[in-house]
């Protein structure tokens, strides 16, 4: 019982801690209701950011936020500090390069079900294996928005020339000349 009461403190201080300028989780809170391209084009930083200004721990801190807020709203088994630890470390060293926003959007839809169940806990292989799917449709959403952008700024020449169409009416001058012969 003490045991139990002096790991939700420390996940309590972890919470209410923020390792940056801005609170990762008041940036989770504004990007609610956002769609992948909206938070992709939000203001916030990126974890590689808040390594560069404060260190690693500053950046797993904040993933380790949002793992402790999901493993609450999940109502899941208790996560040892080692545990949040290991998955922060794993989930940081794959995608560093994500915005604060996206990871709030990837949270929220891994919450959803999106990528997968969890069932009654919480473990790093199993946010690993939905983060891969997150980015990898991240990928797509993405590669696919700038091809339909290329194809919008590209222009289709005016005069464009039907060849079917061309032949078949060289094709009719010829037999013309030839059977007014």
């Amino acid at each position: 019982m003490k045991q139990e009461n002096q790991l939700q403190k420390s996940q309590t201080n972890i919470l209410e801690k923020y390792s940056h300028k801005v609170n990762a989780l008041e940036i989770a809170k504004n990007a609610k209701g956002k769609s992948l391209g909206e938070c992709r084009e939000g203001d916030s930083f990126t974890l590689a950011t808040a390594r560069k200004e404060g260190g690693i721990e500053s950046a797993e801190k904040i993933v380790k936020q949002f793992v402790l807020v999901l493993e609450k709203q999940l109502n899941l088994s208790k996560l040892t500090p080692e545990s949040t630890e290991a998955i922060a470390e794993d989930v940081y060293e794959m995608a560093y390069f994500l915005k604060v926003e996206e990871f709030a959007y990837f949270f929220r839809q891994l919450r959803k079900g999106t990528y997968g169940s969890m069932y009654e806990n919480l473990n790093s292989e199993k946010v690993c294996t939905a983060l891969t799917k997150f980015l990898n449709a991240r990928s797509s959403y993405y590669e696919g928005k700038n091809i339909g952008s290329h194809n919008e700024s590209t222009t289709k020449p005016d005069g464009r020339i039907n060849e079917t169409s061309a032949f078949r009416d060289i094709s009719k001058g010829f037999l013309d000349k030839y059977n007014k012969k």
